[in-house]
């Protein structure tokens, strides 16, 4: 809830905030009105000056941030501390490069901060919805006690080793580890939102099928019974695609069977399909969809069905006809060769038996004519 504080200071050099707040942020407003238009706005914060000639836009100073508002002629800075003292901070405004600097004091005080939690899993994916294009986005840091770490900003080259800034203004982040745990801040031209992110461990389970076959697998949840479950495909269960739920069983190929009382979901996958290679999420709805709940994760592997390789064929000429036809056969294993081999030898010992008969049979006939004579 916003708490709302008009403070009237005379005779004071510099902005000042009141200590009351109702969040983990200070906030100040200087409103300076009138007919000034200024180029440059300081913040001196504990000994340390921050100057900026940005515009209508929000920047990340490491201590705090800055909104200087040309339109509505108003400074919003953003301390990552809770109730800063009016002592700490001072604000100057110059028209011009070496002008002297007009001092305003705070008009309003308000805590805007909009903060959002998201839950994450440890080696996934995630997505943190940032804003509504890459070039709104000014900068994505993260908290570091009173500090703000620059991770990310608009730029030719948006994106680290894990972070990635998306043509659609949000935030990837790959490889989640539980060192991802942690408050993070999105600026964008004209709204700053504060991030909650928590990373869980979660059950992962490996299951391989082959194209053709029906799967079943089974994920269950140890929580009370939640409204709609549902499966998702995809590497980030943030944005991962929907496939079937507890309200829309079944949605061809796939369907599944909530049992509340078991607390436990039944999936079958009729048909498997070589493209059902992939990672899948259990999980149930949650009023905020930044922090549906997830139970199990279910990598799976199909593999394609290897065809029948044919017996390879021979070909032989026909003797019926002048020209060659081809007629397959069977190629000759090994049973067959040496079945083979073994008429060969029988052939070869017939030829030379009666080979030997033949020359026998020659010799005594030569013998018989020369007693005659």
């Amino acid at each position: 809830m916003k708490s709302f504080l008009l403070l009237v200071l005379s005779l004071t050099a510099g902005c000042e905030t009141s200590s009351v707040s109702t969040c983990d942020e200070t906030w100040a407003v200087s409103d300076y009105g009138g007919s000034e238009k200024y180029q440059i706005v300081e913040v001196d914060h504990r000994g340390r000056v921050e100057r900026s000639t940005k515009t209508n836009m929000w920047e990340n100073k490491g201590t705090f941030f800055l909104f200087h508002d040309t339109r509505n002629k108003e400074l919003k800075l953003v301390f990552l501390q809770h109730q800063v003292k009016k002592e700490e901070f001072k604000c100057r405004f110059y028209q011009t490069h070496g002008s002297t600097p007009d001092t305003e004091r705070v008009e309003k005080y308000d805590c805007e901060t909009k903060t959002f939690n998201q839950t994450t899993y440890r080696s996934a994916k995630t997505t943190i919805p940032c804003g509504n294009h890459q070039s709104r986005v000014q900068f994505f840091c993260r908290q570091n006690g009173s500090n703000c770490e620059n991770i990310l900003s608009s730029g030719p080259s948006p994106q680290t080793n894990r972070f990635t800034l998306t043509n659609s203004g949000s935030i990837s982040i790959r490889d989640v580890s539980s060192q991802d745990d942690g408050v993070y801040w999105c600026g964008l031209r004209s709204n700053l939102t504060k991030i909650q992110l928590q990373v869980q461990n979660i059950t992962v389970h490996e299951k391989s099928s082959s194209v053709g076959q029906t799967l079943t697998y089974w994920c269950s949840y140890s929580t009370s019974a939640p409204s709609i479950t549902f499966i998702c495909k995809g590497e980030d269960p943030s944005v991962c695609k929907r496939l079937v739920s507890s309200s829309e069983k079944n949605t061809g190929r796939f369907s599944m069977n909530d049992d509340k009382e078991k607390r436990n979901i039944t999936v079958t996958v009729r048909d498997v399909r070589a493209d059902d290679t992939g990672t899948y999420w259990c999980g149930a709805e949650t009023s905020d969809r930044r922090s549906n709940v997830f139970f199990n994760k279910l990598v799976l592997t199909v593999a394609s069905v290897t065809p029948t390789t044919a017996e390879p064929s021979v070909k032989i000429p026909s003797v019926n006809s002048t020209s060659f036809t081809d007629t397959p056969v069977p190629a000759a294993g090994p049973l067959m060769t040496a079945v083979t081999a073994v008429r060969i030898c029988v052939v070869l010992l017939v030829l030379l038996l009666v080979v030997v008969l033949i020359y026998k049979h020659s010799e005594k006939l030569k013998k018989q004519r020369s007693t005659g004579h």
